[in-house]
């Protein structure tokens, strides 16, 4: 289906934007070119992303062209929507890696035409991930509502569905309104991925070594089922939070819904043992989204920074700690403050740190862990080798901005972010330099460059991957209607303390 709306919309493309001649004659304004998303004004793209599709207004008639070195793209439109063909984008892009490229809008008007002040785009010799990855939610709250955790791919435009909780399938009951979440791939093959099909015959779908099971790891003495995911980069393994969130309500302030949890612990899943075991697990603290280094020898997380019984959840906040992990003997050892954002009282959370091992990302927020509601997110970068924090001040918007992945060359960070309406998220892309400098974000372009502002729902949890999924939609559902959980084993129960609250090796 998302095909043909794909085809559908591109044959009413070629009709209302032919390939024209720039006007020879024309008056200028120094006005900024009318168009939308205006983030595209000078902004830096990856060398390989699809056209940088934009609007204009229906009610008028524009001739856009865009150049850079021996190539010049000029199209026409009188229904707002600017479209560039495909095939000369690209080699406008790989002509010009490393430089602009410039955009002149002309508008007709009775006189003749007119050309607004012409801007830029920098085209970056860094490439981006082909995929991403999401899940698109109705901000309905109190049901699931539809939703699916969709793939789409940067270069060509396309969508495609992975699973969806409104699959048609012949199975009664199969149309439902079961949760669909927690999808994440492993960073060096993303072949290997997993998302959670929740409630009545669910379970987590596991996609393996060209396998697909559904497992069930809730086991032993487990007081919930695994939410947050993260796979181990090279090993069989999987680090999950127990989490058990709960919503409030708001009718009086910035905020509409409070997400907050009343349970935090770590455990390990071994994908080949089919294995559940503890890795932190304490009565006095919560700890969630765990997030292993690039090299697999620490696993950070967040975790609260005083006794979770005695705070309201507005009090609640959060620092980022890391646990060392040895590979080989699959033990655990210290555990280390990373980043202590209760000090400066705010709160850290989704730790996520670059491929390449120099920058973690973290959301900062006044408190909690679960920011997407929040209206003052931010997301930051702090420098792993010097501890400096680096706000990205041009990233952020007034509104939210929180949830964030990073392509696999360290070079592009995808953030989920509430800037437009403070209700819908959508999806913003902003370069990084090897020096954490960031570039103005823009949002992730579309082959209908309309669709996100006609869009009633949010893209939530946007990860990057190189691949697309192994399995189809039909491959995955049938799994889901068809085959039994498998319950995995359990190992030996086990409570600790957290002490790496003292600062000991503290990062900053």
């Amino acid at each position: 289906m998302k095909k043909n709306n794909i085809i559908i919309f591109l044959l009413a493309t070629l009709m209302s934007a032919c390939s024209v001649d720039a006007p020879k004659s024309y008056s200028k304004s120094s006005d900024t070119a009318p168009i939308q998303p205006d983030c595209y004004i000078s902004t830096t793209i990856p060398c390989n992303i699809l056209p940088m599709n934009f609007c204009v207004d229906a009610n008028k008639d524009f001739i856009v062209k865009v150049s850079g070195g021996k190539t010049e793209i000029s199209v026409a439109s009188n229904n707002g929507n600017v479209c560039f063909p495909i095939d000369k984008w690209k080699t406008l892009l790989s002509e010009n890696a490393g430089n602009d490229i410039t955009f002149e809008v002309y508008e007709k008007t009775n006189n003749g035409y007119t050309l607004y002040a012409p801007f830029t785009m920098t085209v970056s010799k860094d490439s981006i991930d082909e995929y991403v990855t999401y899940r698109m939610i109705e901000p309905s709250y109190q049901a699931s509502g539809e939703m699916s955790v969709n793939q789409y791919n940067l270069s060509t435009g396309e969508e495609s569905v992975i699973a969806s909780n409104h699959y048609s399938h012949s199975q009664p009951g199969y149309r439902t309104q079961r949760c669909v979440n927690c999808h994440f791939v492993q960073r060096h093959n993303s072949q290997n991925r997993s998302f959670y099909y929740r409630g009545e015959k669910g379970g987590m779908i596991l996609s393996y070594n060209g396998t697909v099971r559904k497992i069930d790891t809730k086991t032993g003495d487990m007081p919930f089922s695994t939410s947050i995911t993260s796979w181990h980069p090279t090993l069989p393994l999987i680090a999950f939070s127990m989490d058990n969130f709960k919503q409030s309500f708001h009718s009086s302030v910035t905020n509409k819904i409070e997400t907050y949890n009343l349970h935090g612990d770590l455990v390990l899943y071994d994908i080949e043992k089919n294995e559940v075991t503890n890795i932190i697990r304490t009565d006095d603290r919560f700890e969630s989204f765990p997030e292993w280094a690039p090299d697999g020898k620490h696993l950070y997380f967040v975790c609260t920074d005083d006794d979770k019984n005695k705070l309201p959840f507005d009090s609640v906040k959060y620092d980022i700690l890391r646990i060392a992990f040895n590979a080989d003997t699959r033990s655990w050892g210290k555990i280390d403050t990373v980043y202590s954002a209760t000090k400066l009282d705010s709160s850290a959370t989704i730790p996520k740190i670059s491929p390449d091992g120099k920058f973690l990302a973290i959301t900062r927020a006044e408190y909690g862990m679960q920011v997407p509601t929040e209206h003052n997110a931010d997301v930051c970068l702090i420098n792993l080798a010097t501890s400096e924090f680096l706000p990205l001040k041009n990233v952020n918007s007034p509104r939210c901005d929180s949830y964030h992945s990073w392509s696999t060359n360290s070079r592009w960070l995808l953030i989920a972010s509430k800037r437009e309406d403070g209700s819908y998220a959508r999806n913003y892309i902003t370069h990084i330099d090897e020096n954490g400098n960031a570039t103005k974000p823009f949002r992730m372009p579309r082959l209908n460059p309309r669709h996100d502002a006609d869009l009633l729902k949010s893209y939530n949890v946007p990860e990057f991957a190189q691949t697309p999924a192994p399995f189809t939609t039909a491959e995955y559902m049938e799994v889901v209607a068809k085959q039994d959980a498998e319950k995995a084993k359990f190992g030996s129960p086990m409570k600790q303390k957290v002490d790496g609250k003292s600062g000991a090796s503290r990062l900053r």
